[in-house]
This record gives structure tokens, C-alpha cells and sequence, in this order.
């Protein structure tokens, strides 16, 4: 009796192999149609280890696993410098339930507008983890706008995957989603963001990983930018550094934001951001000054490291409801915290210590706010020497060469109801006192500063009326003094 060899795919459900569909995996022979008749006929497809040469799209359909031997070990090698019609390698249009894992995706011959992988269309529960992708236009990219069935992609997951090498764009692009999760994933060496969340992207989170190194080209790369119309972001525990740009850079585009929506409800959350280019973290609108409907709006800066960055610790500008809970913004080129054009900020609780190490920064101060309105900050200590040799040595502490002229800068002009706390402490600046106040105002409370200090503060302390000084080695009489006129350092009055 003859016995026939029986295959996986001759079993209704059972997993198949590329190979046994003529794919040879040699990095020389093309295997494009080899592992689409694969994909074709089965809804789960091993791609055992091996280069695997492909000169067009591989299209997978839903309910389709996709699964390599490991990334390194299964590789997809687009071999061609031609564009392609669908613009991926691996394209997911509309598909629901997919999983794409363990392999790796590359290209070296710079073909023009060509992604690595492509999620497009009303897809859904797609889920690509343990990826390596480099080496095309823009490596991972999302968009829910695009495909035959336009829509939202929705509840998309990206894990354990990195983006890297670029040659034009992004580690990873994403519009028009819902409910995204980018997670432990790294993006680095990009020619432009490591990832960016472009436009109407509602609920999306980035949990861990790393963002590094992007901005390889003639434009700048920032680790992380969310651009304009992103509702519900979450950044939870990214790390950014060695950018050609920001590290985190949250903003909305006032030329976009008509069509592709405003930037809302942003949480950056215990991240770490240092050695870029730019600021540690931008919290702005790209252009404009006038139109407040467009501001940057409602974002919470919850603990986190910010140093050493080229620019600032931190920017808010031309945005409202911010607020920055802990948190520290150390050796960084310029200031450690800077306030322009915002409305109701509230700082508490975070330390800024040692900044304007660039001896040209200006202003050369810890904080600076100008044209803010509603500013509040308390319970935080801003020190002006270094904060490492002070943990070390702290009986130097106080023989340590400030690098903060002030403590804190505030413009008065444009500003309103600025509010320096008691408990915020002011240690190691080279002037007499620890707040410069400049410019002028044309309201009643510009500026309520509640400061302790030694001597008397007339002519020296900073302050709009209402302000108040405790004097430490004052007597009866002469330890609460209370500005009752002038807008400088001028109308201290002791009670």
C-alpha cells in the first residue's frame, strides 16, 4: 500500500509553512509569490528562519498570523529600489484580528515613499510585536484614513518592536487611530521623529522604551511628536535622548489644526529626557500668538528627569491648564523651566538645579515666565550650584559657583497674576536677591511673591503690592515687611 506524505495545509486550520509553497529563503531568490500563496490559503503562516527576498507587497487579510523564527533569524529583505502602488512590504488594509511577529523587515536601496510595514483602513485588534524594521521611508506606519475602507484603526497594539535607520522619515508614523498602544518599543537613528503621532489620534499610549538618536538628516528629529489632533496621550516612562531636536515634543500646528483637529489631554508621565539638541520637553503651538482656540491644552507633567538637554529642561508655551507635578530639570545648556505665552500654569513640588550651563543662555535663571497669566508655583527648591557634587560633598554646598544669576526671571509685561510661593526655596544665585522682575504691567496683581530672606528688602526684593517678606534676622518691627506701592523693588513697608 503506497503512503502519502501529508502536509499542514492539507488540514483544514492547521498552521503552514512557507516553504512547502516553494519560498527558499536565501536572500536571493525572490519569494514574494511563494509566501503570498501562503498567505492566500491559510490564516496561520510560519516563516521558519532564513533571508527572504520580496520584490512586491505581501498582503495579509484578517484573522491572518504572520510568524518569523525571530527577529534577526527570519528576515524580509525588500530587494528592489523601485516604489511600490501599495507603499509596504507587509500591508494590512482593513484587516481585523491580525498578528505579525518575530521577524525582521529591511531595505538598503532607498526606495522612495516604500514602508516597511503598513496598517491602513477601518482595521481592527491588529497586533505587530517583536518586529525589527529599518531602512525604508518611514519603517512602522499607521493610518486609519487611508486604504480601500477609510476609517479609524482601532485597538492596535505595536510591542517589543524597534524602528530604526530611516532613510527619509520616521521609526514610526500614526494617524487617524483609537485606542493605539505603542509599548517597550525603541525608535532610533531615524532621518526625522522617532515616532510621531501626527493627527486625530484618540487614546493613545506609549509605555516604555527609548527614542534616541533621530534627526540623522538635513531637517531635526525629535524623539517623540504628537504635531496636532491628538486627543487622550499618554507618555508613561519613555526615554529620549541624543535627539537633533526635542526629546518630548507635544504641540498643536495652528496651519493644520482645522482639518486635523487640536492637541488635548496629554499625560507625560515619570519619563526621561536628556542629551538632545532641544529642549527636554516643548509643550507649544507651532504657530501664531493670537488665536487662543488652538493652544496647546490641559497637560500634566507628572515626576521624570529632564537634563542635560542643549535648550531648556522644560517649554510651555502658548499653551493653558498645564500642570507639573514633581519632577526634576537639571544641567541643562539654557533654563530649567520656561513659561512663555501660557495661561493657568501650576508647578509644585519639582527641583530645577544647575542650568544655563551655556554661559551665552538668557535669561541666565532657573525659572523664567513671561506673558504667562494665572501662574502659580509652590513647594519646589530651585538652587543654582550643582546638584551631583552637592550629593557627594554636601558640606561644599554653599562654596559651589552658581550657575543661576537669579533664581527666577519674571516679564511683567503681557503677565497677570503670577504667584511664588513660601515654600518655593531660591538657594545659590549671584545676585542680592533671588527674583528679577522686568518689564512693565497694566494690572493690579501682576506679580504676589512670598519670600524669606535676610536684610531689609527695600530696593533689593522683587515684588507687585500685596507681596510679602520675612525677614530672618529682623526684629519687632522689622521682620514682615509688605509691598504696599511702587512696581520694582521700591514700597516695602515693615509691620
Amino acid at each position: 500500500m503506497a503512503l502519502t506524505k501529508a502536509h499542514n495545509r492539507m488540514i483544514e486550520g492547521a498552521a503552514v509553512n512557507v516553504k512547502d509553497f516553494g519560498a527558499v529563503g536565501d536572500g536571493v531568490t525572490d519569494d514574494t509569490a511563494a509566501i503570498q500563496a501562503a498567505v492566500n490559503v491559510a490564516a496561520k503562516i510560519i516563516v521558519p528562519a532564513g533571508t527572504y527576498k520580496v520584490t512586491n507587497t505581501l498582503a495579509l487579510k484578517d484573522n491572518t498570523t504572520f510568524q518569523g523564527n525571530g527577529v534577526g533569524l527570519t528576515i524580509i529583505n525588500y530587494g528592489s529600489s523601485a516604489a511600490l502602488s501599495d507603499g509596504a512590504i507587509i500591508l494590512l488594509d482593513g484587516a481585523d484580528n491580525a498578528y505579525v511577529s518575530d521577524l525582521s523587515i529591511t531595505h538598503t536601496l532607498s526606495a522612495s515613499g516604500v514602508s516597511g510595514i503598513k496598517v491602513i483602513g477601518a482595521s481592527y485588534n491588529v497586533k505587530l510585536e517583536r518586529l525589527d524594521v529599518s531602512g525604508f521611508s518611514t519603517n512602522f506606519f499607521l493610518d486609519g484614513a487611508e486604504g480601500a475602507v477609510a476609517g479609524k484603526l482601532t485597538r492596535c497594539s505595536v510591542t517589543q518592536c524597534c524602528g530604526h535607520d530611516t532613510h527619509s522619515g520616521y521609526g514610526i508614523r500614526v494617524q487617524n487611530t483609537d485606542s493605539l498602544l505603542i509599548q517597550d518599543c525603541n525608535f532610533y537613528s531615524n532621518t526625522l521623529d522617532g515616532i510621531k503621532l501626527r493627527a486625530l489620534n484618540d487614546n493613545t499610549r506609549v509605555i516604555g522604551g527609548q527614542s534616541y538618536n533621530n534627526g540623522t538628516g538635513p531637517s531635526n528629529g525629535n524623539g517623540i511628536d504628537t504635531l496636532s489632533g491628538g486627543y487622550e496621550v499618554t507618555i508613561d516612562g519613555l526615554e529620549c535622548y541624543g535627539n537633533d531636536g526635542a526629546g518630548i515634543y507635544c504641540k498643536t500646528d495652528i496651519s493644520l489644526s482645522p482639518s486635523l483637529g487640536v492637541t488635548r489631554n496629554i499625560s507625560i508621565v515619570n519619563c526621561v529626557s536628556h542629551d538632545n539638541t532641544g529642549d527636554g520637553i516643548q509643550l507649544t503651538r507651532n504657530s501664531g500668538d493670537t488665536d487662543t482656540d488652538y493652544l496647546l491644552a490641559n497637560v500634566n507633567v507628572i515626576g521624570g528627569r529632564y537634563y542635560s538637554n542643549g535648550a531648556n529642561g522644560l517649554t510651555v508655551g502658548r499653551s493653558r491648564n498645564v500642570n507639573v507635578t514633581g519632577g526634576l530639570f537639571y544641567d541643562n545648556d539654557n533654563v530649567g523651566v520656561s513659561v512663555v505665552q501660557a495661561i493657568d500654569v501650576n508647578i509644585g513640588n519639582v527641583s530645577i538645579i544647575h542650568n544655563c550651563l551655556d554661559p551665552t543662555s538668557s535669561p541666565p535663571v532657573g525659572l523664567s515666565i513671561a506673558k504667562a497669566v494665572r501662574f502659580n508655583i509652590s513647594n519646589s527648591n530651585i538652587n543654582g550650584s550643582d546638584c551631583d557634587t552637592c550629593i557627594i560633598e554636601p558640606s561644599d554646598y554653599s562654596s559651589l559657583t552658581p550657575t543661576h544669576q537669579w533664581a527666577i526671571q519674571i516679564h511683567l509685561t503681557d503677565s497677570d497674576n503670577i504667584n511664588i510661593d513660601s515654600t518655593v526655596q531660591c538657594s545659590n544665585y549671584l545676585e542680592p536677591q533671588p527674583i528679577y522682575i522686568t518689564g512693565t504691567h497694566t494690572t493690579n496683581t501682576p506679580v504676589i511673591v512670598d519670600q524669606t530672606g535676610t536684610g531689609n528688602p527695600e530696593n533689593v526684593q522683587y515684588g507687585g503690592v500685596g507681596s510679602v517678606f520675612r525677614r530672618t534676622n529682623g526684629g519687632a518691627g522689622s521682620s514682615i515687611y509688605v509691598k504696599e506701592s511702587g512696581v520694582a523693588k521700591t514700597g516695602w513697608a515693615a509691620k
